[in-house]
């Protein structure tokens, strides 16, 4: 197979595109002569935004979706379009059209007030051919329209959708494949490159389903093999209404990824935006977490992906970004994950009074349960490298019991001081001294964090170097002995 991602640089990166990259990059990895090629189609010059190109390859490497190849760009082969647009001409499927603009406004506005489907009326399409060619000869401008047939209907096969036939008289138009200036349409260059680059399959979005009879007519045309067609449903909100740029979760790729969702957590989520493995069965795909690409090119197919829209979840994103930073914890030192979050981490905590390497890496494993992004590693571990950590305000139910809590930190104290390996019976130290265990661990957890939340008391001594413990128990319990 030979799949292609051929994204537009008019904008930023979103999960529909980032969608469309994978299912064609498992495609184009699925055997070892299989390949995926990145196409940029940037012949809407107007609409193209600067640097969106750079920044749409630079997404996709951080994202883990190499091409095969160099990119191509449309904007370098213009050459190649003009010369199928004259084979065609040449062939009497395509003309030149010196229609103006007013006149094709005044054609649109005649048959939108009579409720008609807006389209070319053919005028130019009974010219001869040294009728045109002395037209363009003396510099009056031009397109090039494809002379499409209006009567029966074309079959497209689609490998989501199915069969869907179409009325030639609806689906059709004379539409145009070169502009005035010499720039191709996307209908034309699409094609040309398609063909060229022998891509065999073409996946891209539900929109473009309608526009597929005119293509198959160009394939057509040309005595090309056309590829199959692949076209994905479209992304809901929860409300299910289309997702847009205006919604939580229509926000770029690139804007995700800043915000703390990791590389492969997206790959995961948008891979079954649609799809699933357990597809045929029915089987929710709400708990289903692939930790390695390697493991979704060899499950995916386009046989389990599914007609009808897919909801985009942020809360379910969410959970899978935190599985994610669980899996990368584990897997540690050499994991891709794992070195994007120590780095953050150390970034932001490297100038602490107490950081150092080792430390930090018991803070990412004594905190990982708990984490969705990676910078809550900073907001609920910075404590960790402060020894002296803010304690007020002092919470309530510690002051109501403050003898009781200032016996719960002697106790404390004479164990870890007797025994710093004793850490793990903190616990258990309830039952030990009779009294609620929530007593014993809100009053631990103030005294060693300064926080309401966060790590099992264990875990969090096991974090902080030998005698910091004590440290910080000794100092809340001089805190509240001060009290009143």
């Amino acid at each position: 197979m030979r799949t292609r991602f051929a994204p537009s640089p008019t904008g930023e990166l979103h999960l529909g595109g980032l969608r469309t990259a994978l299912y064609s990059y498992c495609l184009g990895r699925k055997t070892p002569s299989s390949r995926f090629f990145l196409r940029i189609e940037d012949t809407d010059v107007a609409r193209t935004v600067p640097g969106a190109k750079e920044r749409l390859m630079q997404v996709l490497k951080q994202c883990g979706l190499e091409w095969d190849e160099p990119m191509v760009q449309q904007s370098t082969r213009l050459p190649e379009y003009k010369k199928v647009a004259d084979v065609l001409i040449s062939k009497n499927k395509a003309y030149r059209c010196f229609c103006s603009k007013e006149r094709l406004d005044r054609l649109r506005s005649a048959q939108a007030g009579e409720s008609q489907q807006t389209r070319y009326d053919g005028k130019c399409s009974h010219l001869t051919a040294a009728e045109a060619d002395s037209r363009a000869g003396q510099g009056e401008p031009f397109t090039v329209r494809m002379k499409s047939l209006m009567t029966g209907e074309t079959i497209v096969k689609d490998e989501i959708v199915g069969t869907v036939k179409f009325s030639n008289a609806v689906a059709m138009d004379d539409q145009i494949l070169l502009k005035q200036d010499g720039w191709p349409t996307y209908h034309l260059a699409a094609i040309v490159d398609d063909h060229e680059m022998e891509i065999t399959h073409v996946v891209r979005g539900e929109e473009w389903l309608p526009s597929t009879p005119k293509h198959l007519a160009l394939y057509e045309m040309m005595g090309w093999t056309a590829p199959r067609f692949a076209h994905l449903p479209l992304l809901l909100t929860p409300d299910g209404k289309k997702l847009s740029k205006r919604s939580p979760m229509g926000a770029s790729v690139e804007s995700l990824l800043e915000k703390g969702y990791l590389p492969s957590a997206l790959l995961n989520f948008v891979v079954l935006l649609g799809w699933s493995p357990h597809a045929a069965t029915g089987s929710s795909t709400s708990n289903i977490i692939f930790y390695d690409k390697k493991e979704i090119v060899d499950k995916f197919s386009l046989e389990n992906v599914t007609r009808g829209a897919a909801v985009v979840d942020e809360e379910r994103l969410g959970w899978i970004n935190a599985m994610h930073i669980r899996e990368a914890i584990k897997r540690g030192k050499g994991d891709s994950n794992y070195e994007t979050i120590s780095s953050l981490v150390r970034k932001e905590c490297s100038q602490m009074p107490t950081y150092n390497e080792a430390k930090m890496e018991r803070m990412l494993d004594a905190l990982k349960e708990r984490m969705r992004f990676p910078m809550d590693f900073v907001r609920l571990g910075s404590h960790f490298f402060h020894q002296d950590c803010e304690l007020n305000p002092i919470p309530k139910d510690v002051v109501e019991g403050k003898d009781l809590s200032i016996k719960v930190l002697d106790t404390a104290i004479q164990m870890l001081s007797n025994n710093i390996d004793s850490r793990g019976e903190l616990e258990s130290l309830h039952t030990k001294m009779g009294i609620r265990k929530r007593d014993v661990l809100n009053t631990l957890r103030w005294a060693l964090t300064g926080q309401a939340v966060g790590a099992p008391i264990p875990d969090t001594v096991r974090v902080m170097d030998p005698g910091e413990a004590v440290y910080r128990l000794q100092r809340a319990r001089d805190v509240l002995g001060k009290g009143p």
